[in-house]
């Protein structure tokens, strides 16, 4: 990738101070100010419900067809379960995204899985989008992958955040 397209994660650590939110911004340099996708990830120490909003944004979308991503928090009654919701008004069914994470009393090793699904596409072009749960054993790593199954292996993408475990200022670490 040329410089002028590189895409950059930035994770603001936990020892930061207000409301210890962490920031995710991808931005793409060649992007109009109008098309960047800021992600935002508010921090367990939000104080209403302690809601975790994941929002993406294209500023050029209308209202109708902006994504809503909403992950609602450990303080859900309903069996604790985490709720990705992704609607594009506009789509049709075959063409809504469905994003399904599994609830924390999954046995196998509580592993909480996020899948992506347009139904319209091919499997080789599925996004696949896997989150290790905290209770894994290898440094309670958090993994993220992104893959394109038509991608050459050099063009994959490969998101790993390090969980709260890490010994260099409990940093996360997102490779790109």
């Amino acid at each position: 990738m040329r410089p002028s397209r590189i895409l950059v994660f930035c994770c603001m650590n936990y020892n930061m101070r207000p409301s210890r939110m962490l920031v995710f911004c991808c931005m793409n340099y060649n992007m109009r100010p109008s098309r960047i996708l800021v992600f935002c990830c508010m921090n367990y120490n939000m104080r209403p419900s302690r809601i975790l909003v994941f929002c993406c944004m294209n500023y050029n979308m209308r209202p109708s067809r902006i994504l809503v991503f909403c992950c609602m928090n450990y303080n859900m009654i309903p069996s604790r379960m985490l709720v990705f919701c992704c609607m594009n008004y506009n789509m049709r069914p075959s063409r809504m995204l469905v994003f399904c994470c599994m609830n924390y009393n999954m046995r196998p090793s509580r592993m909480l899985v996020f899948c992506c699904m347009n139904y319209n596409m091919r499997p080789s072009r599925m996004l696949v989008f896997c989150c290790m749960n905290y209770n894994m054993r290898p440094s309670r790593m958090l993994v993220f992958c992104c893959m394109n199954y038509n991608m050459r292996p050099s063009r994959m993408l490969v998101f790993c955040c390090m969980n709260y475990n890490m010994r260099p200022s409990r940093m996360l670490v997102f490779c790109c």
